[in-house]
């Protein structure tokens, strides 16, 4: 959620996490109806690394394939923090934690990982854990952040293999 402190001059300024950003109208766009894509700098070309803002700030909140939830983070200048929820069936939950080091191409940010953390809980008929399973940690794969979309790569378990996911608006 970005809260919007101007729109005045066909810009507007608002702050996020902490951070300020401005953006410029395009020619033709409403600023009363601010919608982040028809404004200049509102994808991966707004911060880069080379201004000192982490490009991740692009790309965080969540995003869902229709059945697994992924949630974006920020950590320092340059990483990624990506937790993954799938469940596999009413019983059956699994999650993936994992962060690494974002790099830049465009538009185009990819976060390769070496530190999943992947486990997997199991509930009875009254929706209780019952049981939880390391499945492994230390895995690897890769997120390749564009647009509205990642695309998970799991090397670990092969589970995602190319697994689009699209940003959820709030």
């Amino acid at each position: 959620v970005m809260n919007i402190n101007d729109a005045l001059n066909g810009t507007i300024t608002g702050t996020m996490y902490g951070r300020t950003y401005t953006f410029t109208l395009v020619n033709g766009a409403d600023p009363a109806t601010f919608d982040a894509a028809t404004y200049e700098n509102a994808n991966a070309a707004a911060q880069t690394c080379n201004d000192g803002q982490n490009p991740v700030m692009n790309f965080i909140g969540t995003y869902s394939n229709g059945r697994a939830m992924m949630h974006v983070s920020e950590r320092g200048k340059d990483q990624a923090v990506v937790t993954i929820s799938w469940s596999s069936s009413a019983f059956e939950t699994t999650n993936w934690n994992m962060s690494g080091t974002v790099t830049q191409v465009g538009d185009t940010l990819v976060m390769n990982y070496q530190d999943c953390y992947c486990e997997t809980f199991l509930c009875s008929e009254d929706g209780t854990a019952s049981l939880s399973v390391i499945d492994y940690t230390n895995g690897t794969g890769c997120i390749t952040f564009s647009g509205y979309q990642a695309v998970w790569e799991d090397y670990e378990q092969g589970v995602a293999d190319g697994q689009i996911f699209t940003y959820v608006r709030n």
